[in-house]
Order: C-alpha cells, then structure tokens, then sequence
C-alpha cells in the first residue's frame, strides 16, 4: 500500500474530512522524512499536528517524541492522539516528579548524585496502564516516578522542549521549533553571589564567552559543597543555564545566554514562523503558503548604539503618544538599554497579576517573559532591532547577529498572534529592520517615513473599519 493510500485511510479511520492540502503536505512530508530531517512552516489553524501524525503513521515511525513548549499544549497533542488512537504518554522533567524535591539542587543532585537517592534505589514496576506524569505520581507512592517514566510504553510521548529523560524514540518532532534557539539572561549581581557561595573571584567570568566549558570548571565544586550539605542558592541556577548555553556574553548589567538545541537523531521541526532558522537547521523545509502579515518600518528610527541617545528615545515615546490615540492595548518590547528611557503603564513584573490591561505593556526583548506567554493586544511594536552587541560570539556556532534579531523579533511578536482571527497592528521601529532579509517570508515590510505619514495610515485604518462595521 502506497504512504499515499496510508494517509488517506489515516484520515478516514479517525472520520476526519481532510482540509485543502493536508493529504498533500502529509504525503510530501513522509517521503521526505526518507531522507532524514525535514521542516513544516504552515500558518496557524492548518491543522499541523494531525498532517505530522498521519506522515508518521504511514511509515509506522514510533515510537516519537513530540516536544512542546508548555503543558498546556501537551494536553492538545494527546487529544489529537486519543481521536487518532495512537497510545501517548505526557512526560515531565524533575521539577515535577521528584520526591526528594530542593528547589535549586534538584537537577544536579539527579543528575550526579542520584545513586544516593532512597527513591532512585526504589523504582518499582509501573502500576496498570498510565497516561501521564500526574497519573503516575499519583499511582507510584514508592521509587522515583522520573525515571519510571522510561517504563511507560507509548506510541507518542510528548513531553516540554528541555526534557533531558533519555526516552527511546525513533524521531522527535519539535512544535514551535521556532523556539530551538533561545535568549536567556539573569543578572550580574546574581551571577556574582553565585560565585561567592562556592568561592570564586568576580574576574572568573573572563572565560564566560565559552559558557559549557566554564561550567565543566566549576560543576565539581558545586558537587562538592552539595554533597557536604552547605545550602547553596542561586549557584545550582547558574550551572544550570551555563550548560544548556552556546554562547553568552555580559550587556546591559546581566550575563546573556544563548541556547540551542539540535537533536542527534532525525527530526521534524514544525512552526509557523520557521524560516529565520533555515540557515541554522539545515534541512528542507515544507512551506505551506500564508499571507504575509503587513508590518510597518519606521525608517526615522533606530537604536542603534552610537545613535540612541535621549533625543531619540523622545521620538519612541512619541510613537507610543501617537500610538495610544488609536489603541487600548499596546504590547511593546525593547532591550534593556531602550527601555530604561521609555515611558509605559505596566511591565513584566505586572504579569502575573494581570487580567486585563489598556495602556502600553513593556515587554524586555530577550527578557525570561518574552517567551512562553500570551497577550493578545490590538497593537504589538518591537522599539528597536533587537541585535545583540557587535562582541557576541554568536558565528562561532553559525548564527549570524541578523539572524538571532530576526529570530527574537519573530517570537516577540508571536505573543500577540495566537489564532488566525488575532491581527494586531504590527510596528518594527527601527530602520534596520528592513536589512533583515529573514523576516521577508514572515512579514510584507511598508516603510513609513516620518510620524505624520504614520498617523495618515492609522487614520485610514481606523475610517475603513468604522465603514466596515455600518
């Protein structure tokens, strides 16, 4: 039976109508999967999950680990998998299955030292059939329920971006693979009492630009005080993101971590917005057409670093004057360097609090909030490229300084872009946004030359939905 034939009977045994190029994509999709790894770019409310569940049925490529960004989205992959029969298994990491809990000890504790941990020593046979981590917490009152999770038998099992469990799998698939390369940041007066609780100098840092090997330099002393048992409190979190990172570097007053996952194995990397990182993955992508969202350049504008000055943040506080007579809600993200001159209503520390919101929300670019959260807002403008300094060692590991612009400027964005019915009024304000050739395929670029022609287009906007609404 042709993969062809498969699919269609894939379909037909859930009792699901294909929509307008799903039965072609799935079938592309599976044959190139012949070849190794393959990207997906289609737009929102495709249906990108079921077209990459039917390829891999029709080439029986289980069992799959299907990565996620968060837990919410775990649960619409395995509803996906129910109505398709597919057995699946929603895995976790530590930080929610480990019974010898410590906040800040946990992962490395696990990781090196768990031949001391009662509950490793403990695992038992798995009760019954489970389904997912919490039912197996609830189930396993005795051994580690991490590690008992290599137990589970599944055909799908899902599990977040980060999960280091060694599931066997035969391909992994990356939803929001637009998030394999991430920015991290923590601030230096941490970094530095991270280095003081296991005695290290401040000047310890002029060796961070190789940020695994410093962390191979300082992973057996922190060992070495866990294992004594002197409470250590922000050291762990540190050694933590060292060695997840590819490269860092010191701006703005904190320590700046990239991170980047490639797997080993054959992979199929799915998101609406993956071509930024086609020069990175190396694979051919699958592109299923979209209409580019419309977003405006403000070519009066930058932030760059010789030009950015008080004068200049007066004309982004302009922006935003102008921007609050047409709109409610407005998200806007900025670095740190360009935010500190802003004037906004809330930031991210209002986050966790926030219901509803009218004003302008500042958002840091490579902030830990601007990732993995979702605000629907009527307007979303990035104030400024977000380019990290000249002295980053991003082209040591192929990623060019565009190309980490584009990618954080394609995911700022994206937390006002939910569903297909969201289509905030989108701003790039900064010149140098137009020299960023990868945001082409994500984004037709209008230039507007000054704030009046800026204001005429808000204005015409504004008349053609009120005739809209009559």
């Amino acid at each position: 039976m042709t993969e062809k034939k498969k699919i269609e009977e894939f379909f037909e045994k859930a009792g699901l109508k294909p929509r307008p190029q799903q039965l072609e994509v799935s079938e592309e999709l599976a044959r190139m999967l012949d070849s190794g790894s393959v990207g997906l770019e289609a737009p929102t409310g495709f249906g990108k999950t079921l077209v990459v569940l039917a390829a891999l049925a029709s080439r029986d490529e289980f069992p799959v680990l299907w990565r996620v960004r968060t837990y919410a989205l775990a649960k619409h992959i395995s509803q996906q998998c129910a109505l398709l029969n597919l057995r699946f298994f929603i895995a976790a990491g530590r930080e929610k299955m480990c019974r010898a809990r410590e906040e800040d000890t946990m992962r490395l504790l696990c990781r090196y030292l768990r031949h001391k941990c009662p509950y490793f020593d403990a695992i038992s046979q798995i009760p019954g059939d489970v389904f997912d981590y919490i039912e197996l917490r609830e189930r396993m009152q005795n051994g580690c329920p991490y590690y008992a999770q290599l137990s589970v038998r599944a055909q799908v099992y899902i599990g977040v971006h980060k999960l280091g469990l060694p599931i066997p799998r035969e391909i992994e698939v990356f939803d929001e693979a637009h998030h394999l390369i991430e920015v991290k940041s923590l601030p230096l007066n941490i970094v530095y009492d991270a280095l003081k609780e296991i005695q290290m100098p401040k000047n310890t840092l002029s060796g961070i630009a190789h940020p695994k090997a410093f962390a191979e330099e300082i992973t057996p002393i922190v060992l070495e005080y866990i294992d004594e048992g002197k409470k250590l409190l922000v050291a762990p979190k540190l050694l933590s993101l060292l060695s997840r990172a590819e490269v860092a570097w010191i701006d703005e007053g904190k320590l700046y971590f990239v991170e980047r996952y490639i797997p080993r194995i054959k992979a199929i990397y799915v998101s609406a917005t993956l071509s930024p990182l086609a020069d990175i993955l190396h694979v051919p992508i699958i592109k299923v057409p979209a209409n580019r969202r419309k977003a405006y350049v403000t070519t009066w504008l930058t932030t760059q670093f010789q030009e950015y000055d008080v004068r200049t943040a007066q004309r982004y506080n302009d922006l935003l004057f102008l921007l609050r007579k047409y709109f409610r809600k407005i998200l806007a993200f900025a670095t740190e360097r360009v935010a500190a001159l802003i004037h906004y209503d809330l930031d991210e520390d209002n986050l966790d609090t926030l219901e509803d919101w009218v004003g302008v929300l500042l958002i840091k670019a490579r902030g830990k909030r601007a990732e993995g959260v979702n605000l629907r807002a009527e307007a979303v403008v990035s104030l400024g490229a977000p380019f990290p300094p000249p002295f980053a060692a991003c082209t040591r590991i192929g990623l060019s300084l565009e190309t980490l612009a584009a990618i954080t400027t394609v995911q700022n964005i994206g937390r006002s872009i939910r569903g297909p019915s969201d289509n905030p009024f989108i701003i790039l304000a900064d010149r140098r946004f137009l020299k960023l050739t990868q945001l082409q395929s994500n984004f037709e670029l209008i230039e507007v030359n000054d704030l009046q022609e800026l204001d005429k287009i808000l204005r015409q906007r504004r008349e053609q939905s009120s005739q809209q609404a009559k």
